[in-house]
């Protein structure tokens, strides 16, 4: 150590490791942090934070936003067992002649409703989206850039290291009589990757058999929607009434847009995993899945000044207050999801063969809705430190870790699949269980391989964007610390001195 120099064991026992590290750090090995597997693998499991955000800004009342990395990992487990079984339909012989039955199986549902879970990941992005932004002391125009700026770097590079990744590195370790399917699945993206990396893929067709990734038309769809957020947040700032109105005004739109250009379709449709028409032509469309992203901008926005006062929210305070009411919204919220779900929902059995075209529109229309207010239903009370069984089922180490990857499974967990399923060759036939353990397997190894792949690739990348506003921030909080320690010394030795003084005397 040099002179004036403080031990980096005594930072580390005031605050943390990484506090400690960071401010011991100079120059050119500041950006090298956010490439430390260990500082990453630590960080891993620890709460999720906005990179503009220090997490000591972060409340003990806010730390029910971990119930969002628990919510992220089921949703996807739920997309996953449904391209499991639709790969497994897709490839497998003697499966496709069995699908009416299989349709008719009552739980075989999970399967074409498996779409609600792409709502819901809209829902909780619009709602972290402005809850992040209005935390912020300050916004404009540059504030306003930054944040698509910033949004576009967190999705593209990784977007396009598992497209190169998909065309040019996994080709060569697929093999069989089958092998060539693969290339097939992307081999078009030599010319249309730029469809993805442009972030406008959903204007493109985009079904299970066409090329290049055609599952990130969910990036696209959720870049395209935050376009308003920074706009709807300095909105916010100069009239909370005004943003309210604004974020549900634009759920009330996307509803009549769904409704109209549905009902005025040559094709319409109730449900995309069946209809791939209806999915291109309207259901990856940024108007057609605006209503769970801005019901999530509501609720985020009146939970943000919930949290910033207590009393500006009474329905928040009766929720708190009244087990009787949050019973209540969970078994309103249960059944409306339910009958959604399942009952409502008839058109696996006949493949929508027997729905005229109001009730396709008008399942399209109102089903999003109706199952997010399920969800919201569920989670408010959690949110608001109640509920302590969702919180312990959706929170935890573990939970925040495999939430926290979800973004590379969501890129990643098709291509396995492509790879495994043309890898093994061309059975002749599936049965269910077999179908739950591919799925089990499945599940195992792209959640594994994307905890790699996020600690080498994605949070590098995002620490690059931070590493200087946490170093910053160490800098100051121990420089200040340090201060007033000296201060307290310098007042100490003042005292003896003057106490020295007075005993001579």
């Amino acid at each position: 150590m040099n002179e004036g120099e403080v031990n980096p064991n005594v930072i580390e026992k005031e605050f943390d490791r990484d506090t400690a590290l960071l401010y011991r750090k100079k120059g050119p090995s500041i950006p090298f942090l956010a490439f430390s597997i260990l500082r990453n693998a630590s960080r891993l499991v620890s709460p999720q934070k906005n990179a503009q955000l220090h997490s000591k800004s972060i409340s003990d009342d806010e730390s029910t936003l971990q119930i969002m990395g628990g919510m992220r990992f089921y949703a996807m487990l739920w997309i996953i067992y449904a391209n499991t079984l639709a790969l497994s339909e897709k490839g497998v012989v003697a499966n496709i002649k069995n699908k009416p039955k299989m349709f008719d199986d009552f739980m075989f549902t999970i399967f074409p409703t498996a779409y609600f879970a792409a709502d819901v990941f809209l829902f909780m992005s619009g709602f972290l989206a402005i809850y992040s932004m209005l935390k912020l002391t300050k916004f404009n125009a540059f504030t306003v850039l930054y944040q698509y700026l910033r949004r576009a770097y967190r999705l593209i590079p990784v977007l396009a290291f598992v497209m190169f990744t998909a065309r040019f590195l996994i080709p060569r370790f697929v093999e069989g009589p089958m092998c060539q399917r693969y290339n097939e699945q992307f081999g078009s993206c030599d010319q249309d990757f730029w469809r993805n990396l442009l972030l406008i893929r959903n204007f493109f067709a985009s079904d299970i058999s066409s090329t290049c990734l055609p599952w990130v038309w969910f990036v696209s769809v959720d870049f395209q929607l935050f376009l308003l957020v920074p706009l709807i947040a300095v909105l916010f700032q100069k009239s909370k009434i005004g943003g309210y109105v604004t974020s549900l005004a634009l759920v009330g739109i996307s509803l009549i847009l769904t409704a109209v250009l549905n009902g005025v379709s040559d094709h319409p449709g109730a449900n995309p995993y069946l209809d791939v028409e209806f999915f291109n032509s309207l259901y990856i469309k940024p108007w057609a899945r605006a209503v769970p992203y801005y019901l999530g901008v509501y609720i985020g926005s009146s939970f943000y000044y919930h949290i910033k006062d207590e009393e500006s929210n009474s329905i928040y305070l009766r929720i708190k207050e009244n087990p009787w009411l949050r019973a209540f919204m969970y078994f309103t919220g249960f059944s409306s999801m339910f009958v959604i779900t399942f009952v409502v929902f008839d058109y696996t059995q006949t493949m929508g063969t027997n729905w005229s075209t109001a009730a396709k529109v008008s399942y399209a229309t109102i089903a999003p809705p109706t199952f997010i207010f399920g969800v919201i239903c569920w989670i408010l009370p959690a949110l608001l430190n109640r509920a302590k069984l969702f919180r312990f089922l959706l929170t935890g180490p573990i939970l925040t870790l495999l939430g926290r990857v979800s973004y590379m499974v969501a890129l990643c967990h098709p291509i396995l699949m492509i790879a495994i399923n043309v890898t093994s060759g061309q059975q002749i036939y599936v049965e269910g269980y077999k179908m739950f353990a591919i799925f089990v397997g499945h599940a195992f190894l792209i959640y594994l391989l994307a905890t790699s792949l996020n600690l080498m690739i994605e949070m590098p990348l995002r620490g690059l964007e931070g590493i200087w506003y946490d170093k910053f921030y160490a800098v100051n909080m121990t420089e200040n610390w340090i201060t007033a320690q000296n201060f307290e010394k310098a007042s100490v030795k003042k005292v003896n001195a003057k106490e020295i003084s007075e005993m001579t005397k």
